[in-house]
């Protein structure tokens, strides 16, 4: 509708200029393909959050992240959330599972990265008052940067499976996950 818009108003030009609306037709269709040049590089599948009771303060969003280009995600934002950030579970001293904050992660190109209880997701701490549900979804922006050090947002809707699940179908168990 951009494309066809843009196309009408600059055949109604008479002289050199865009008109007003051609201009604003045309930075919008610049802007839509600036996010589709974004999305093309990193695709997501599977997005869910684990849900979170009345007075939870933490949960974990997982995902498994698919890049066709190199990319960087530099952190994550969520309206649900008031601190959200990329975390690394893994096997720590007397085998005793550890959780620490990854300032980013590195994708290469071709590579499929799983976030995933148990291992790398997204930790949504300093969670809102209402209870995350089964059944809602949750907004979460990927914050991420690209080969040529472009800064991009890319939405995802994550839906919220039960607090007993580990791999986002609904199977029980905490997948040794513990909130801090």
């Amino acid at each position: 509708m951009c494309e066809k818009f843009a196309k009408d108003e600059a055949m109604n030009m008479t002289s050199g200029h865009f008109s007003p609306r051609a201009f604003a037709a045309a930075a919008g269709l610049v802007l839509t393909v600036g996010l589709n040049a974004a999305h093309a590089q990193l695709s997501i599948e599977d997005p869910w959050v684990k849900g979170a009771a009345q007075g939870q303060m933490a949960t974990a969003a997982y995902m498994t992240l698919k890049a066709t280009q190199a990319i960087k995600l530099t952190g994550a934002e969520s309206p649900v959330a008031g601190i959200v950030e990329i975390h690394q579970m893994s096997m720590g001293p007397n085998d005793a599972m550890t959780m620490r904050a990854v300032p980013q992660l590195d994708i290469a190109a071709g590579q499929s990265v799983e976030l995933k209880p148990g291992g790398l997701h997204i930790m949504l701490m300093d969670l809102n008052k209402t209870p995350i549900k089964p059944g809602q979804t949750v907004p979460i922006t990927l914050l991420l940067q690209t080969a040529d050090g472009k800064t991009v947002k890319q939405p995802v809707s994550a839906a919220v499976r039960p607090l007993t699940a580990r791999d986002g179908k609904g199977d029980k168990g905490d997948g040794g996950h513990k909130h801090h």
